[in-house]
């Protein structure tokens, strides 16, 4: 109920303003943001200044991996997300609702560096862009965008040592697209480790930096029409106590 409380202090102590912008990101607050704004809000506009998948911050209602690595939504779930939040937060709450703003449009590290964005670092689009366009223009998706739905693989790797990783659910399959790999330290986002592609490059071998730590594996699968998808995988180099290095973790983009 903190958003309560602060539309009411706006409502005693700053009566003058015209309208309201409020961030919302994960289900358990946007879904209750109308309902509030109606409240609380002295029945003001408002404008949803953010809204995306969920977000990285809240401790309780973000998900981790048993090492505390962030498990980044898929892909196939941050699309449903943007086109389900616009849908049905926005869109549909028209009223004091005067419409929103989808964050981000281009990769940023928020979290990861492929949390949030509807297009890449490159500028290549993701399938959420064509999902929105969707639902703002009526023109539907192409049908054979590239994507990818996690990366499988063990969640922690030696130093001098080397572990396979995996693009699952990646294609389409009936055309060419490439796949693009990157290890980036958590902290810095500097790259690091060496990655040597197998077969088409849905598999790699990668062997980790000398410098233990947390990193994150990244895959863009592209096609030659400026379209991407995006996975990531939280890392720990170095192996954490009472684990064994060789402990395989398969699972979502994490």
């Amino acid at each position: 109920m903190q958003l309560a409380g602060e539309l009411t202090d706006l409502s005693r102590r700053a009566p003058s303003l015209d309208a309201i912008g409020v961030n919302a990101y994960y289900e358990e607050h946007i879904d209750q943001l109308d309902r509030l704004m109606w409240a609380y809000g002295g029945k003001r506009p408002y404008v949803v200044t953010e809204v995306g998948p969920f977000g990285y911050w809240d401790e309780e209602l973000t998900p981790k991996t048993g090492l505390g690595a962030l498990i980044e939504p898929t892909p196939h779930d941050k699309t449903a997300k943007y086109v389900r939040h616009w849908n049905e937060y926005v869109e549909e709450k028209r009223g004091l609702n005067l419409g929103g703003f989808v964050y981000a449009w281009q990769d940023r590290m928020e979290g990861t560096q492929t949390w949030f964005g509807l297009t890449d670092y490159k500028g290549r689009l993701k399938p959420a862009y064509y999902a929105l366009r969707e639902a703002w223009t009526g023109e539907p998706v192409p049908p054979d965008l590239p994507f990818v739905e996690r990366i499988a693989g063990p969640e922690v790797v030696a130093p001098g040592s080397s572990a396979e990783f995996v693009a699952e659910e990646a294609g389409p399959r009936d055309r060419d697209v490439s796949f693009e790999w990157e290890l980036r330290r958590d902290d810095i986002l500097a790259r690091a480790g060496s990655i040597r592609p197998l077969g088409d490059g849905r598999a790699i071998s990668l062997e980790p930096p000398e410098q233990t730590g947390s990193y994150r594996l990244y895959v863009y699968v592209a096609d030659e029409r400026g379209n991407v998808d995006t996975a990531s995988l939280g890392i720990l180099v170095g192996p954490p106590a009472g684990r064994n290095p060789s402990t395989d973790a398969r699972g979502g983009s994490g």
